[in-house]
């Protein structure tokens, strides 16, 4: 039996050890594998043995909840307040909107008054969850870039 099989036998869980007699030498005790978050690594102890080696295995959903503790618990949906200073003004980003081919209005661009910025809305089964921005001062005139960096 190679060591392989003997791993796949004993289908060790993340941070599961198991110390047997080696498969090569035979010494009682003397081998061990260990499964180190998907990292299956193998040595025997014995002086005159030089089995060793480590291999990948896939972690499952369950192996990375655990590894991550509480942290993985479900999480609730917060509900997503938008800014006043989110507005509708295609004119605001329209060359941003032209330049990447985007419909404003498909997409529910909106414009960040304070940020000066195109702001794309996170939806989540149908529901606004969060939003992100993205910046078009480099497409607006020098005049204009001066002014609004100026204006922070």
């Amino acid at each position: 039996m190679n060591i392989i099989e003997i791993i796949n036998d004993l289908q060790l869980t993340v941070g599961d050890s198991r110390r047997m007699a080696c498969p090569v030498c035979h010494t009682k005790n003397t081998f061990t594998i260990t499964n180190n978050m998907g990292k299956i690594i193998w040595n025997c102890y014995k002086a005159g043995c030089s089995v060793s080696g480590g291999t990948r295995t896939q972690l499952t959903a369950d192996d990375i909840r655990k590894s991550l503790g509480s942290v993985a618990e479900e999480t609730h949906v917060s509900t997503f307040s938008k800014p006043d200073w989110f507005v509708r003004d295609d004119a605001k980003i329209r060359d941003f909107c032209d330049q990447w081919e985007l419909d404003p209005q498909d997409l529910g661009l909106l414009y960040d008054v304070k940020e000066h910025r195109v702001v794309f809305p996170v939806v989540h089964n149908g529901v606004t969850v969060d939003a992100t921005g993205r910046s078009p001062i480099s497409l607006w005139s020098t005049h204009e870039r001066r002014y609004i960096l100026a204006n922070r």
